[in-house]
């Protein structure tokens, strides 16, 4: 499994140039208000349509995402580990077993989340 290819996308110019990707997020101040299952849905349905898409949990600590995509049991490195070096960006993603142009890149709650969250914030300073 490799991260999603580079495409190339035309502007309304007609001019043609390389696109690493398309950034979209869904955010929210509050809790339990639906980001995560708009962002599983959005994701699925971008998928669906042939896009490569790649859906991340960043709710540290809070893990659901892998939970509602149905791939819980095929977590083996998570957000966490690839800010602490001890897997890459590959090794985390895990493919979709519905639709090869899904990857999921979860978080996990555990007892290496006050690291993380300490390591993270030291990495967005």
């Amino acid at each position: 499994m490799t991260v999603p290819e580079r495409g190339r996308l035309s502007d309304e110019s007609g001019a043609r140039g390389e696109v690493l990707a398309k950034v979209v997020v869904i955010t929210s101040g509050k809790g339990g208000v639906g980001k995560t299952t708009t962002a599983a849905a959005f994701a699925a349905g971008l998928a669906l349509r042939g896009h490569k898409t790649v859906v991340i949990d960043f709710d540290v600590g809070l893990r659901n995402l892998d939970l509602i995509m149905g791939c819980e049991r095929r977590v083996v490195f998570d957000f966490i580990n690839v800010i602490n070096g001890d897997a890459n960006l590959n090794q985390a993603l895990i493919k979709d077993k519905r639709n090869d142009n899904l990857f999921i890149f979860p978080d996990f709650a555990d007892a290496r989340q006050g690291r993380a969250q300490a390591r993270w914030g030291r990495a967005c300073a």
